[in-house]
């Protein structure tokens, strides 16, 4: 129980309690006591569970996170609040509206990793559609502000992979192009070859000869690599179509690393309605891969290029027709499938809160 005095954030009692398995629990050693500008259930993190925030709790640590001076009751806090995010609990953008204006209070890389990574997965996952590109812009400056700031090597790194993972519009790209043409150290080869990878999805002028003049410096297995995800990526169904047809061509003389390569530049969220016709075709050839396709392919094929989208009914629609067309035999696909419905509606529930 903590109390907000004179701007700080004081510990006023902790005290050891055991919740049974009931949808309340009587907490006795509070009754009378004067109410707490702060609760938290899991101090000193000798639990392992879920442990949600009160009402009261949770509008204070998301006005007041930087008060929180204790580094490991910060991290259980965050961890609790993408919990709390990812159950429907707590809307995904007042979430993502915390990272943006507190993030740079984390001093721990590590910390600062793990809340970044899933700060990403929360935008992907659990934001409307019209409401992505707004606060991916949003979170993406207040990256680019850190990384600015940073002194240190480590930060400037961390800082600089995730405004590259969060620069989802034209504007942001642009402002990664200018990076490449000024040859800033701190984005390292294999963040140079995602910003080109942008440049291409989007379409600018001098994406090609970035991704030529790339390849000539990087010859590795990487950069084939990262070439075959660039040339996937080009909003234009002349290459799409192609592409897929090698995706399904049991002939292919790419590896499955090259192969998951190609299909992990085929799909970007900003493409989707140029990609429409591929969403059915998808379905229909599912069970021939899984059936005469090596595991890894398959599992490529499905992570990669399954057309996920929580605000299209058709997509889990057509998920659940075909799950009921498969026999006992079709275990791995039937795993696939299953866990994608799952997510998907896990993730209609996250976004229809925020629409609440």
């Amino acid at each position: 129980m903590f109390d907000f005095e004179g701007n700080e954030l004081k510990l006023r009692e902790c005290f050891n309690f055991t919740v049974t398995a009931a949808p309340q629990t009587k907490v006795d050693v509070l009754i009378g006591k004067k109410a707490s500008t702060f609760i938290f259930l899991n101090y000193n993190d000798h639990g392992f569970a879920k442990f949600p925030l009160d009402k009261k709790s949770l509008s204070f640590i998301l006005d007041k996170m930087e008060v929180i001076r204790d580094p490991l009751l910060r991290q259980l806090l965050w961890t609790s609040f993408y919990d709390l995010t990812r159950d429907a609990k707590m809307k995904s953008t007042d979430y993502l509206n915390l990272v943006s204006t507190k993030i740079s209070i984390e001093s721990d890389p590590k910390l600062l990793q793990t809340v970044i990574a899933r700060t990403l997965g929360a935008l992907i996952h659990f934001v409307p559609k019209s409401l992505i590109t707004t606060y991916a812009d949003k979170l993406f400056h207040s990256f680019y502000n850190e990384l600015n700031k940073a002194n240190e090597k480590d930060f400037k790194i961390i800082w600089a992979r995730s405004v590259v993972d969060f620069a989802r519009t034209q504007s942001t790209v642009k402002i990664l192009e200018e990076q490449l043409r000024n040859n800033n150290p701190v984005f390292t080869q294999d963040l140079r070859w995602v910003i080109i990878q942008k440049l291409v999805a989007w379409g600018f002028p001098d994406a090609q000869q970035f991704l030529k003049t790339e390849q000539e410096k990087d010859s590795s297995d990487i950069g084939i690599r990262a070439v075959l995800r660039a040339n996937t990526s080009v909003p234009d169904l002349n290459q799409k179509r192609p592409a897929w047809e090698r995706f399904i061509n049991p002939d292919t003389k790419l590896s499955a690393h090259q192969s998951a390569s190609e299909m992990s530049g085929f799909r970007w969220a900003h493409q989707e309605p140029m990609l429409e016709e591929f969403t059915e075709k998808f379905f229909q050839v599912l069970p021939t891969i899984f059936k005469t396709r090596e595991k890894e392919f398959s599992s490529h094929f499905f992570f990669h290029l399954y057309p996920s989208d929580p605000e299209n009914p058709k997509i889990v629609e057509l998920s659940n027709q075909l799950l009921a067309t498969l026999s006992p035999d079709d275990k791995h696909l039937q795993r696939a499938l299953k866990e994608a419905i799952d997510d998907q509606i896990r993730e209609i529930k996250c976004r229809n809160l925020v629409n609440s």
